[in-house]
């Protein structure tokens, strides 16, 4: 090792590579506190995006439980007999509310007698936890997510019974409520490109997801560790995990609601790249530009250092050498220089002289 730096030339460019190896460090280590706070800033903001849509999504829930109430106190809808007049009732209100696919009416044995999109298809809801809980415990009760069987389109079951005299559910109105709240939310959130919010059951099936639903409902993401987290945190927290698409996120998670089957959860998701891809793309330019410019000091450093330095010490060294073997008519001869090694050498010659 000392070998490697014993020529002058060699430790010249050791004092030179000192400090951009300190200019690397420093690069280094604020690249790395940038890259965390901006991590740090990524789980905030997904979190708090995650509790935005929860809360707007029980807004949505009690909104619901509003008009299920209102629709039951319909004199058309208490009557509990299949009619036209009952039919557009619930059309009617449909039509007020833009996020409802649809409101049907149906009997204690789950058959539907109105629809506000009436079919000649017989319909029986009896099989839905939404409608089996609220006959059952006699109030509102909201489901999981489903399709439904009169326009196909995904969305979360709600139901409130109509009671006769003695208390006993005669009737039941049933909704489902759209997902079109998923998209809504996710686009108010102003996240990065490629966010995805996605919401399952307790078994980790998924209910509803944006972008792209159709490729995702109906998938079970139980094996992820991310949900696997989910679950020892309580519902609520961050996570970096791999999410279904096998793509590294950030994630915030919080419990939605409680349905007929049990307890759902949100998480909204970010690619961890586009968090930290900013500030490692530019170390990584900041590097390049750092080694290019090192090679070049290098280069021109070994160039110059030749003709500056190397060549003349090396005739010095020659001359003295001439002049140990009794040879007092040796002389350097460079042309006059006033750096330190043209005095050396003029030193040399008028000592030799003097001995000649």
């Amino acid at each position: 090792m000392r070998d490697a730096f014993s020529s002058l030339r060699a430790r010249i460019l050791l004092l030179i590579a000192i400090p951009f190896l300190v200019m690397l460090g420093m690069t280094t280590f604020h690249t790395l506190g940038d890259r965390e706070s901006q991590l740090t800033n990524a789980r905030t903001r997904v979190l708090d995006t995650a509790r935005v849509m929860a809360g707007e999504q029980q807004r949505f829930i009690e909104h619901v439980r509003e008009v299920l109430y209102s629709v039951a106190l319909q004199p058309e809808v208490r009557r509990g007999v299949a009619s036209e007049e009952c039919n557009r009732a619930l059309a009617e209100w449909r039509q007020r509310e833009p996020n409802i696919n649809t409101i049907v009416l149906a009997l204690a044995n789950g058959d539907v007698i109105c629809n506000a999109s009436p079919t000649a298809q017989r319909i029986s809801i009896a099989d839905r936890d939404f409608f089996k809980t609220a006959v059952q415990t006699r109030g509102f009760s909201v489901g999981g997510y489903v399709s439904s069987r009169t326009t196909g389109r995904p969305g979360i079951g709600f139901a409130y019974p109509v009671l006769d005299e003695a208390g006993v559910p005669k009737t039941v109105v049933a909704i489902t409520l759209s997902l079109a709240w998923l998209k809504q939310g996710l686009g108010e959130a102003q996240l990065p490109e490629g966010a995805r919010v996605v919401v399952a059951d307790g078994d980790g099936l998924v209910l509803g997801r944006q972008p792209d639903p159709e490729e995702w409902v109906g998938k079970s993401a139980a094996e992820l560790p991310l949900f696997r987290s989910i679950l020892a945190k309580g519902g609520e927290g961050t996570e970096e995990e791999i999410g279904l698409d096998g793509q590294r996120r950030i994630f915030g998670f919080v419990p939605l609601h409680r349905t007929a089957s049990g307890q759902t959860y949100l998480w909204v998701a970010i690619p961890k790249d586009v968090v930290v891809g900013p500030a490692e793309r530019a170390f990584v330019v900041n590097l390049l530009v750092a080694l290019a410019l090192l090679a070049l000091t290098f280069g021109a450093v070994w160039l110059g250092s030749e003709s500056l330095f190397v060549r003349r010490i090396a005739a010095l060294t020659g001359a003295a050498k001439e002049l140990g073997k009794g040879n007092l008519a040796t002389r350097v001869g460079f042309k006059a220089s006033g750096d330190e090694i043209g005095q050396l050498a003029q030193s040399f010659d008028r000592m030799a002289e003097g001995l000649q």
